[in-house]
């Protein structure tokens, strides 16, 4: 939808979800759904292992307490930086299979598309937007494991069913709710 061009001049508005599924399927088919999947499928796997057992970490190093402690909002912060180096380049990689979807249609598949970037301009270029994409995650998994902590705690207390799932999924809604400005900053090449 970020991309419908065509469908923003024919109705002079935004493409509802329903009009760009139809023109994704009519163009591309059911696999044009999954174009450019495989980089965060990949990055998300890894990250999610990252952010995790660096935040325990830091929150260990940190000797923060369960519940609303801000040593768990800094601890999460500061996984932040090491997310990035992964997260950008998912990023970048993402963002233009999705453009070239629209476009030259240039790559043949993710991995393709980082060999063909970075031949072309260099590898720096899967960094571009690094520095705001450091910003969103610090942003992110510092609300992301405040909110959790602090939520897990008071709906255990609370004994509320399903306290922790529950405690990450409002953590994970008011992350993104506070960071996805910073997502929607994406630079293409």
């Amino acid at each position: 939808m970020q991309t419908e061009k065509e469908s923003v001049k024919a109705c002079n508005s935004r493409p509802s979800i329903l009009t760009t599924g139809k023109r994704i399927i009519s163009t591309e088919g059911w696999r044009g759904f999954f174009r450019g999947i495989a980089p965060p499928l990949v990055s998300l796997s890894l990250l999610n292992t990252i952010n995790f057992a660096s935040y325990a970490h830091l929150k260990r190093k940190l000797k923060a307490q369960n519940g609303w402690d801000s040593r768990n909002l800094a601890a999460g912060a500061m996984v932040g930086p090491l997310a990035s180096t992964i997260s950008t380049i998912e990023h970048m990689v993402k963002t233009q299979m999705q453009l070239d979807n629209i476009m030259e249609r240039k790559y043949r598949g993710s991995g393709h598309c980082i060999s063909m970037l970075a031949k072309s301009h260099g590898p720096t270029v899967l960094y571009t937007g690094h520095i705001i994409n450091t910003s969103r995650e610090s942003l992110f998994l510092g609300s992301y494991f405040f909110a959790y902590e602090g939520l897990k705690v008071l709906f255990v207390n609370s004994n509320i069913q399903g306290a922790i799932p529950l405690a990450g999924g409002f953590a994970g809604a008011s992350a993104w709710f506070l960071s996805f400005p910073l997502d929607c900053s994406k630079v293409g090449v």
